[in-house]
This record gives C-alpha cells, sequence and structure tokens, in this order.
C-alpha cells in the first residue's frame, strides 16, 4: 500500500563527484571519456551515463538507480560535503515517473535564469556533440519545470523539437532508461570559461548580426522586484542625454537581445542578469555596471576582461535597515548621478 511516507524521496547514499561513484560503485564503465579539443583544456572531459539514471525535482539532483545522489552535479557543483545540502535533505512527495529511451540531462538547477541558462545549461550541448552523438539520436531533451520564453527560444534556434522536451517538475522523479549526464561548464572556478564564450557566439551570432553599431545601451531594471534603483527615473534620463537607448531586455526575444547587443558600444544599468548579453558584443564594448551595496559581484567584470572590454562600476547606497539582507530580498538602493556624470564624461 502506497502512503505519503513512502512518496517522501530520500536518497540512499551520497557521492562527493560521479568519479567517486563510479570507483565506488565499480561502474568506471559509465564515465564516457571525451577526445579534449584543441582550443581549450577542461577540468571534466567525461559524459556520465547511468542506466536507470534519475533526475530529482527541478533538475536539482542527478542519482543513480539505486538513489545514490552524485555530487558536483547541477545544484551541488561545488558543495564540498553534498551529503549536508538542503537539496539532498528536503522532504517532498514525489512520483517516479518512467522514461524509455536515452534521455540527456540539459536544464541545471537555476535554468529559469537568463544567465544560467545561457552559460551553464546550453554550453553542455557540446559534450553532446564531442561524445559523436546528435540532437536526433536523444529521445529526450530534460529541461526546467518553467519554461519561459528566451528558454523556448533558444531550443527552437538549436532545432531540438517540442516533442523531445521533457519538463522536469518539484514533485517528480524521473527515472530514466538511459540518462546522459554532462559535467558542469563552470566546474573550474566561478569564472566563465573561454570555450563557453566562444560556444555561445559561433551558435548564434552567425544568424542574429548586429542590425546597428555603435549603440549604446542603458539596461533598465524599473520593473524588477529586487535590487531596483530607487532613482530609476533619473538615471534613464541621465543615460538618455548621453545618447543612450533605454532598454528593458525582458521585453525583447531573445534574438533582438543577440542582434542588439551584437551592435553595442557602451553596455550599462544595475546589475542584473541581462548582462549575459556581453558574450555577443564586440570585443571593444565599454562596461558600466551599477550595484546594490549588499549584492557585489564579480561575474560581469570577469566576463567583460575574459572578452577583452573596459570595465566600471560604481556602487550605491540603501537604508540602514537594509544592511546585511539576503540578496533575493533586497530593496531600492540609489547611485549618485554626480558620480554616473563624471564617469560618462570620462567617456566622451
Amino acid at each position: 500500500m502506497s502512503t505519503v511516507s513512502n512518496l517522501l524521496w530520500r536518497p540512499k547514499a551520497t557521492y562527493n563527484s560521479a568519479s567517486e561513484w563510479a570507483q565506488a560503485t565499480h561502474n568506471e564503465a559509465s564515465l564516457k571519456s571525451l577526445k579534449p579539443p584543441t582550443d581549450r583544456i577542461a577540468d571534466c572531459e567525461w559524459l556520465l551515463q547511468l542506466a536507470g539514471g534519475k533526475v530529482i525535482g527541478d533538475a536539482r539532483l542527478v542519482a543513480s538507480r539505486e538513489d545514490a545522489v552524485i555530487g558536483q552535479l547541477q545544484s551541488l557543483l561545488g558543495i564540498e560535503n553534498p551529503a549536508a545540502h538542503w537539496t539532498v535533505s528536503q522532504k517532498r512527495v514525489r512520483w517516479t515517473i518512467q522514461m524509455p529511451g536515452i534521455s540527456f540531462l540539459l536544464g541545471v538547477g537555476a535554468g529559469g535564469n537568463y544567465y544560467h541558462w545561457l552559460f551553464e545549461a546550453l554550453p553542455r550541448l557540446d559534450y553532446l556533440r564531442r561524445s559523436g552523438l546528435a540532437i536526433e539520436d536523444i529521445d529526450h531533451f530534460v529541461i526546467n519545470q518553467a519554461a519561459l520564453p528566451f528558454n523556448l527560444q533558444t531550443l527552437d534556434l538549436l532545432r531540438i523539437p517540442s516533442s523531445k522536451r521533457l519538463h522536469c517538475s518539484k514533485r517528480r522523479v524521473l527515472e530514466c532508461e538511459t540518462l546522459l549526464v554532462p559535467p558542469m561548464p563552470l566546474a573550474r572556478s566561478d569564472k566563465v570559461a573561454p570555450w563557453v564564450c566562444q560556444f555561445l557566439r559561433r551558435t548564434f551570432l552567425p544568424a542574429h548580426p548586429a542590425k546597428t553599431c555603435g549603440a549604446r545601451l542603458y539596461l533598465s531594471r524599473r520593473d524588477s522586484l529586487k535590487r531596483r534603483l530607487a532613482n530609476e527615473e533619473a538615471m534613464e534620463k541621465l543615460f538618455s542625454v548621453h545618447g543612450f537607448t533605454i532598454v528593458r531586455p525582458e521585453t525583447l526575444s531573445f534574438q533582438d537581445q543577440v542582434s542588439m547587443f551584437a551592435g553595442a558600444s557602451v553596455v550599462a544599468g544595475p546589475h542584473g542578469a541581462a548582462f549575459a548579453n556581453l558574450v555577443f558584443a564586440p570585443s571593444n564594448t565599454r562596461v558600466i555596471e551599477l550595484f546594490h551595496p549588499e549584492h557585489q559581484t564579480r561575474l560581469y567584470k570577469d566576463l567583460a576582461t575574459e572578452l577583452g572590454m573596459s570595465y566600471e562600476c560604481i556602487v550605491g547606497t540603501a537604508p540602514f535597515e537594509r544592511a546585511g539582507a539576503m540578496s533575493e530580498k533586497l530593496g531600492p538602493y540609489t547611485v549618485e548621478l554626480d558620480q554616473v556624470k563624471q564617469l560618462l564624461m570620462k567617456m566622451t
């Protein structure tokens, strides 16, 4: 008799990595070595093949047929003690769904975020290519539960038919006849690997070249629920005076974003996932990033540097009661207009 307790999926073991799991369970043959490409050296040159492999929840975890969670994959990337991670100990009712054929895990834990989808999910297709397999050889591409417009548009451009798109669910365990799991593209460090940039540029730029060149783009976050500029209206007016086009990237198709950034000369705005589009911009693009004082990251500075761009940033101020708040709860902040004016004057 099935009970709620029986449906609370729990791991029976946890391994720190795919290689540790393979050695401990004598499944070394499941790690299919890939020939390193000539243009890069990667940390993990393998494709994990799991008979009866499982995807737990919304692409958060990967487990073996025996319910052993494998570390350094999905949400466990960079986690030294995966057994203690919240995704492993989380109790949730999940129904197991059996999937025949070959499934390729494309989605990632944060696949609903534009940056993570571009830089962590889509480049995994390069591992598929290097394994000698093609899209036609795969029965199901496992993607995240919620499909946002940019998810669907990129999959359309990659010619992955909707009939092959298998959505995860927080309420499901997908047990696949054969599950192919690529390594995480950011396995070396938090920095974007050069090959990921090259993959994205050669995959999408040729079909979506710049429509105009020399554009100055200001990326507005006026409709964002978090980390929004309190003086956004005044900031947009200031950038407009200096020849910037005010852009709300979330209102544009993926194709239009690629074309727009392909012709950019300057990209500015509050920190957000839209800066991921820098990967499509020319190497001489200038970047100005505005930060909430409690949420600063080197992510796009490192990306700009990797692409040969010049980079500047300004850190704003926020009400005292916001100090130390979790990043997902951060409210509006202010960046002084005079600081921005001085920076813009230097660029003219």
